[in-house]
């Protein structure tokens, strides 16, 4: 009952959103924007799109190697696409992580090991548009005006920071702490954030990559904005549309549907940019992400017969290559 009254107040808070957006101005003016796109605008910004899933799924490597755990590049692709489709149609980036946790097991991974190769690559990626925003942030401060706006997002990315801080050092709590009674998630937790720690190398590639996927997501809408009639350079887009896809990702509406409209409106008018072109800019958006995920649907369908429950797989396919590692951690990493 939980559960569906969560997703019953998720849903709400979208329409809830979107039904103000559109009573606050004349949503007949965006969807004719929409209708103006160009279809070269639409080609391009759905190959940065593309781009930008094959840097995931080289990241999602990567990432995996962090784990010591391996997969084909294809399978690993085909795991990218499968979440993407699930983040847009499960309500929010949770229901795509579990899927992507689904599909790993099923490819031969322990549960735990999945979870953390899923867990840590969130947090890599959280940290990169975290790390966007702030290199951002002294000139965000000049663009909007508003103290409490500027104070709210002051305030998001050091809390931000401050838990992202605070789940990596669970990998440097000390043994006896973490054989405390009770203390079982905390410990679970520690022993994926270790990961972070054991290759440097690794890990800094991750971030890098994740910093080049939020880029990627500000130069979509800087093309959609600009096509649809926006006087709004790379720059400025750079400034304030990172903020706005961070506030999105907050767990409280359905896939950010509505929260990233209000905010992408609010945002571009401080640009000078009008609010029917904002929020068409916003829909686009959504809507050019919502249709790079479809063909993820198709190859989970597809992919029932080849990877059933139980993590069998009929076609043959080799398990993954997971080395034995420290059985009091469960986790599959050697001993060192």
């Amino acid at each position: 009952m939980v559960k569906y009254g969560l997703l019953a107040a998720k849903m709400a808070i979208s329409v809830g959103l979107v039904v103000w957006i559109a009573t606050q101005m004349k949503i007949g003016d965006a969807f004719l924007q929409l209708s103006m796109i160009s279809p070269t605008v639409v080609v391009a910004a759905t190959a940065v799109i593309a781009l930008q899933m094959f840097i995931s799924v080289v990241r999602n490597s990567v990432t995996l190697t962090l784990t010591g755990s391996r997969l084909p590049v294809r399978q690993v692709g085909v795991n990218v696409l499968v979440g993407a489709f699930f983040s847009q149609t499960m309500i929010s980036f949770v229901g795509g992580d579990a899927m992507r946790i689904l599909g790993l097991t099923r490819r031969g991974l322990p549960i735990r090991t999945a979870s953390a190769a899923i867990l840590l690559d969130r947090t890599y990626g959280l940290i990169g548009l975290l790390l966007l925003v702030a290199v951002c942030m002294s000139a965000l401060v000049k663009v909007i005006t508003d103290p409490a706006i500027r104070s709210g997002i002051t305030l998001a990315l050091v809390m931000g920071f401050s838990l992202t801080a605070a789940f990596l050092m669970l990998g440097r709590l000390p043994q006896s702490f973490r054989d405390l009674p009770r203390f079982g998630v905390i410990a679970d937790m520690a022993s994926v954030s270790r990961y972070c720690f054991m290759r440097p190398g690794a890990s800094l590639l991750i971030l890098a990559l994740s910093f080049v996927t939020n880029i990627f997501n500000v130069v979509v809408v800087w093309l959609v904005a600009t096509d649809l009639g926006a006087s709004v350079s790379f720059l400025s887009c750079l400034i304030v549309v990172p903020p706005v896809l961070f506030l999105s990702m907050l767990p409280i509406s359905v896939s950010g549907w509505g929260v990233r409209e209000g905010a992408m409106v609010v945002a571009f008018g401080y640009l000078g940019v009008a609010s029917d072109e904002a929020l068409a800019t916003s829909l686009l958006f959504g809507l050019l992400v919502l249709a790079a995920g479809l063909p993820g649907g198709l190859l989970w369908l597809l992919e029932q017969h080849r990877y059933p429950p139980g993590g069998k797989s009929s076609g043959g396919a080799p398990p993954a290559n997971t080395p034995a590692g420290d059985v009091a951690d469960g986790v599959g990493i050697p001993v060192s």
